[in-house]
């Protein structure tokens, strides 16, 4: 079970992005570590009453329920749960595109996270 190879365990998130307009180009790859609490079997049965490991990548969501087993991130939160829209925000806006606040997911407690998280919802205005 890959909860139990996780459990104390440290490990990165690797996301890559590629933003294509009719000009330019622009990718990167994003990497957070994701620092796991020690886990018995307990922690893990509990976890997935609540959570569908069967649709996550890596068995786990680190929203909501996932501080239940997830100790600390470093890096981007959004990175974690699937695209790290700090370095998405700053390339999008390269291309005259303007993502705003529409939700914050909340990373664990003990989490560094690198500026304001944002959820996509474009504005292709000028920005002023």
């Amino acid at each position: 079970m890959i909860l139990r190879r996780l459990s104390g365990q440290t490990h990165d998130v690797c996301t890559g992005v590629c933003i294509v307009g009719l000009q330019k180009k622009i990718s990167f790859a994003e990497i957070s570590q994701v620092r796991f609490r020690k886990l018995n079997e307990s922690d893990i049965t509990n976890y997935f009453r609540v959570v569908n490991p069967i649709d996550k990548a890596g068995a786990y969501a680190a929203q909501a329920a996932g501080r239940r087993i997830i100790a600390s991130v470093e890096g981007s939160f959004t990175n974690v749960i699937g695209l790290p829209m700090e370095r998405t925000t700053e390339v999008l806006a390269q291309f005259g595109l303007y993502p705003v606040n529409v939700s914050r997911p909340q990373p664990p407690a003990e989490s560094s996270q690198r500026g304001p998280v944002r959820v996509l919802r474009l504005d292709t205005k000028t920005r002023r």
